[in-house]
Parts: structure tokens; sequence; C-alpha cells
């Protein structure tokens, strides 16, 4: 992969890869080359080599759910024609396996979106490969500015984050805490 190649991957409204190079790959090309681990700092702090936290986070006393797995209930639904089930459908309605999260003041149209992908698509050995996409899909419906960081508390939100915007997981067995978020300034 070229460097115009790995450029070409952040562009709005591209995929995240090129369909040729795996995710496993794709992380490591960004674990070798300084310039390009420089570059994807605007989207994650993963790879820094300092203490998952910024200086820049506050605890926000929000109402929060503590360590539980995410479960809900729909309403009961008056009686309509049936209809196909749509992605939004699947995603409300969606029991996480794999992922427990931690803390959520996200817009609530898309938590249980982003929930759905990171239990179906979060991969340990490529990160942020495998959450690019998501991020990529809230910046093309949502705006500017996703980020998914790690993060040193379950109920720790960045003073920079817009409002409803935060979601912070994890994944069994692994003990590290990550954070989606959006940032009101991206910083490039």
């Amino acid at each position: 992969m070229n460097d115009q190649e790995f450029y070409d991957a952040f562009r709005r409204g591209r995929q995240p890869m090129p369909s040729k190079i795996s995710p496993e790959t794709f992380e490591e090309i960004i674990r070798r080359d300084h310039v390009k681990r420089e570059f994807i700092s605007k989207f994650t702090n993963i790879y820094e080599d300092v203490p998952p936290y910024r200086t820049s986070v506050d605890m926000r006393h929000a109402a929060a759910r503590d360590s539980v797995p995410v479960r809900r209930s729909s309403p009961p639904r008056p009686q309509t024609p049936p209809r196909y089930s749509t992605y939004e459908d699947s995603a409300i309605n969606y029991q996480p396996q794999r992922i427990t999260v931690l803390f959520s003041n996200m817009d609530k149209k898309w938590e249980p979106k982003v929930i759905k992908y990171l239990d179906q698509h979060w991969n340990s050995n490529a990160c942020f490969a495998s959450i690019y996409p998501i991020l990529l899909k809230l910046e093309q419906n949502v705006g500017p500015g996703w980020r998914v960081d790690k993060i040193s508390s379950a109920r720790l939100v960045h003073s920079d984050a817009v409002p409803e915007s935060t979601l912070n997981f994890r994944f069994s067995p692994d003990q590290q805490i990550y954070s989606v978020w959006r940032q009101r300034v991206r910083e490039f």
C-alpha cells in the first residue's frame, strides 16, 4: 500500500481500506510507519505509547450504565400490517454477545447501531481498522469529528466531546476500556 492509497482510504465517502488489504495488514502499516501513525492520531489514541487518557477529560455525573450488558425491551406497538425488517430495527432489538457498554450518552438513534457494529466487527488484533467503517458512517450521517480512544475510566467523558456523543465499552476478557465519541473541533 503506497502513501497515496493510505491517505485516500480516509477521504470522505471511501471505504476505509482497499479491498486487497486485510485489517491486520492495515494495522501493521500504521504501527510501523511513524508518519501514518501521526496522521491516524486525529481519529484515535490506540497507537500512542502514553497512558490511555488525556488531560482534557472530565467526569460527568449523568445517569449511566454501570458495567452491564445492554438489554432493551421494545415498547408495545399497535397492530400494523407486516413490513420488511430494516437494519435499524435489527439494531434496536440486537442483544450483544461480546461487548459490555460501561457508559453511554450517545444519541438514541445511533447508539444501537454502533453497539451492534462493534459487537459484530471488533477485532482486537486490528482495533482501528475494524472500527473505522462505523466512524466513517457516523461522520457521513451525523457530522465530522468521530474518534475511538483508549480511556482509563468507564464513566469518562472528554471535555471537548459534543453532547450526546459518547459510548464507553470493553470486550471480555480484555480489560482495556475504549470510547467512541465526537470531538467539537477536529484536530488537524
